[in-house]
Formats: structure tokens, C-alpha cells, sequence
């Protein structure tokens, strides 16, 4: 994923939103070889049943049956919106603010994945024959697309801005996955504050967020550190990462009004993969704070 944005930035010089937009719109080939390869691999289907599980664990006050589902930067392949709907959520609109979704490519999301082992991940969370009703109903579908999926009451919508306004209509439940990292840092605070207004009262947001240098963690997880904030260029916002740690973001959603918020997981790395020179523009609360590499938080409107 990173990989493509970084090509495009490159090739056609873009540092926002509507030119990333139109410039990925230019390469379809690209992104159905890009969402075919998640489609088998990150995205299938009992991969994405275990990590909407895992919130589902953590976050036992919430509940999809008959929920309208609103996701957030759902990207090629719309997995998790396939979740939702077999957990008996009544409505699910996957939003992203690039159209880079093929929904063709659900299909081997579908048949790549164990059948079984989506049922009983599951089922923990659902009636387990209305999970294997709806998952046959899946499985018998031959092609994907914008038609099919609203018969499953699942709406794709892209480009779409939660910069510019709250969504159209309130819903029950918001989810993002690495998705909240990537947002422009001066933009945060207005996207969070739309995104939670869409939410009816009772309504819950999960946000899942990877606090690593996206670009370089598999040698230097916190290379970002390093670099000053006037040469940390805004368009490294949403290709390495917003350098947002979790104590900002905690403080962020407990700020919300009328709300409560709660971090539901906290990951950390060992001390030694600090670099040693850490720019002051890095607003950590501690070591441990500098350290966080992912973080789960959510939060209930009164």
C-alpha cells in the first residue's frame, strides 16, 4: 500500500488529498494487482474475522447486530465491511478518501480464506447458523460489485473527506484500522471531532492505530524521531506517519464532549530500538509513550 502512494507522490508530484484521488484513479491495473495480493493475503477473510475478534474481545460493550457500521479508510479490498455484515450489522458504508477499492477481488478474500475458521471466530461474537447463513450466502455470489454489495447493505463511498463536515447520517459504530496515523497532522483534530459527531448517542468508535515509522520499521521502527519538524514535509504525514504518540492521542478522544474513552490495548517495543537522537518537535509523554508502537482506543457518546 505504501509502496503504490509513495510511486504516485513521486511520479506526479502530489501533496494532497483530491491529487492523490486522481492520481491513483490512473492506475487501475496497479491496484488490481495490489488488491488481488491482499485479497490472498492480509485482507482474506478469516484473517480479517480475527482482527475484528480481537476488538470485538477487548471492546465487549459492543455488539453489530443491526447496527448501522461506518469504516474508515477501508482501502482495496473491503474485508472488514464483509465482516460487519456476517456479525448482523444492518448497514455498512466503507469510506476512503481515494477510490482504491475493487470489489471484484472479494471474491478471493472469500474462497482463499478457511470457511470454518471464519464461523468460529465468529460465533463468539453472533448466532453461529445465522453467521454460516450469511456466510454461505457470501460464498455462493460469483461477482462482487457496487450491486451486489447493496444487497448485503453495504455502500462503498470514495472520495470521501471527514476534514470537510461530519457524515451525512448518524451511526452506531465507527471503526479504523491504521488508518487514523496516516491523517494530516494539522487535520486531526477537526476529522476526529467530525467523526465523532456523526455518532448517534450510544453509538462507539474503535480506532486502531500503528505508531511506527510506516516506511522503516522493520529496521528502525522510530527512524521518524530523528527528523526535524521544519524538514518532516506534510506529505510524510500519510507515507511514514503523523508522529502522533499515544498519549496525544488519548488525550485527543478523552477531550470529546459528552464521551468516554478508554485505551483497550497498548503495545510497546523494547527501549533499544530508540534512535539516539530524538527530535525535540516529538511531543512524548515518556519513554514508555515513545516506545508505543500500537494503540486501541475507543470511545462511547453518552
Amino acid at each position: 500500500m505504501y509502496g503504490l502512494i509513495t510511486e504516485t507522490v513521486k511520479k506526479y508530484k502530489i501533496f494532497n488529498y483530491e491529487g492523490l484521488a486522481q492520481a491513483v484513479n490512473q492506475t487501475k491495473i496497479v491496484n488490481d494487482i495490489k488488491a488481488k495480493h491482499l485479497a490472498t493475503t492480509h485482507k482474506r477473510l478469516d484473517v480479517s474475522a480475527a482482527e475484528i475478534a480481537h476488538v470485538l474481545h477487548l471492546v465487549p460493550e459492543l455488539n453489530l447486530k443491526d447496527k448501522v457500521c461506518l469504516e474508515i479508510g477501508s482501502g482495496w479490498v473491503l474485508s472488514y465491511a464483509l465482516i460487519f455484515h456476517l456479525l448482523g450489522a444492518r448497514k455498512v458504508i466503507a469510506t476512503d478518501i481515494a477510490p482504491l477499492a475493487n470489489p471484484a477481488r472479494l471474491h478471493d478474500a472469500l474462497h482463499q480464506a478457511t470457511d470454518y475458521i471464519i464461523r468460529d471466530i465468529l460465533s463468539a461474537f453472533g448466532d453461529h447458523e445465522e453467521i454460516r447463513e450469511r456466510l454461505d450466502n457470501l460464498l455462493a455470489i460469483k461477482r462482487f460489485d457496487e450491486e451486489s454489495l447493496a444487497r448485503l447493505g453495504i455502500t462503498y463511498l470514495a472520495p470521501c473527506d471527514f476534514a470537510a463536515g461530519k457524515f451525512t447520517e448518524e451511526v452506531d459504530y465507527i471503526f479504523s484500522r491504521s488508518v487514523m496515523n496516516h491523517l494530516p497532522r494539522n487535520l486531526v483534530g477537526v476529522i476526529v471531532q467530525n467523526l465523532y459527531d456523526s455518532l448517534r448517542s450510544g453509538g462507539i468508535m474503535t480506532s486502531d492505530i500503528h505508531l511506527e515509522d510506516v516506511k522503516c520499521f522493520d529496521h528502525s521502527p522510530f527512524a521518524f524521531y530523528e527528523i526535524s519538524a521544519a524538514e518532516y514535509l506534510p506529505a510524510y504525514d500519510g507515507l511514514r506517519g503523523n508522529r502522533i504518540r499515544a498519549g496525544e492521542w488519548g488525550a485527543l478522544f478523552a477531550q470529546l464532549a459528552n464521551g468516554q474513552s478508554r485505551t483497550y490495548y497498548q503495545w510497546r517495543r523494547n527501549p533499544d530500538v530508540l534512535p539516539e537522537k530524538i527530535d525535540p518537535s516529538i511531543n512524548a509523554m515518556s519513554v514508555d509513550d515513545l516506545r508505543t508502537s500500537h494503540v486501541g482506543i475507543v470511545v462511547r457518546k453518552n
